[in-house]
């Protein structure tokens, strides 16, 4: 046999093989960045959850079955969040036990829990960027007033 035929022969098996191993390589980065991306979803959606229970029961809003549905998202919280968000929402609720609240102290803790939720839904942002202070915002005085007389008719 002449070394043409086997240099174009093992060339042929080269080629071939290195595409079957990038086509093989694009496919499992393909697969990995849609699971990450389906996961990330996922924790967005528990996360838009939690944030809409938590706005539930603030002061002037919260009825027993507000606090219910914000203690089945803090609970479904630990199947997803991160150990650096389950560490800033447990902080945030040892604060919410307390007695001795200020706004400032509550917004600094609030703040610490939406920066976790944030850098674990896009962890690619950096913690610099995110210097904005958090706030929950309550129902007015005058619409506490008229919800309480529309109750008691």
């Amino acid at each position: 046999m002449d070394n043409t035929y086997i240099l174009a022969a093992i060339s042929g098996v080269t080629i071939v093989t290195g595409a079957v191993v990038t086509a093989v390589l694009t496919y499992l980065f393909t697969k990995r960045r849609e699971r990450e991306a389906d996961w990330r979803k996922l924790k967005l959606d528990q996360y838009k959850e939690f944030v809409s229970a938590l706005s539930g029961i603030v002061e002037g809003r919260e009825t027993p079955e507000a606090h219910l549905r914000y203690v089945d998202a803090v609970n479904s919280l630990t199947l997803v969040a991160s150990p650096d968000v389950l560490r800033a929402l447990y902080a945030y609720m040892d604060y919410s036990r307390n007695t001795d609240k200020t706004l400032e102290q509550h917004d600094r803790i609030l703040t610490n829990l939406m920066n976790a939720l944030r850098q674990d839904v896009y962890p690619h942002r950096h913690r610099e960027d995110v210097s904005q202070t958090f706030r929950l915002i309550t129902v007015p005085p005058d619409m506490r007033s008229s919800r309480s007389l529309r109750e008691e008719k």
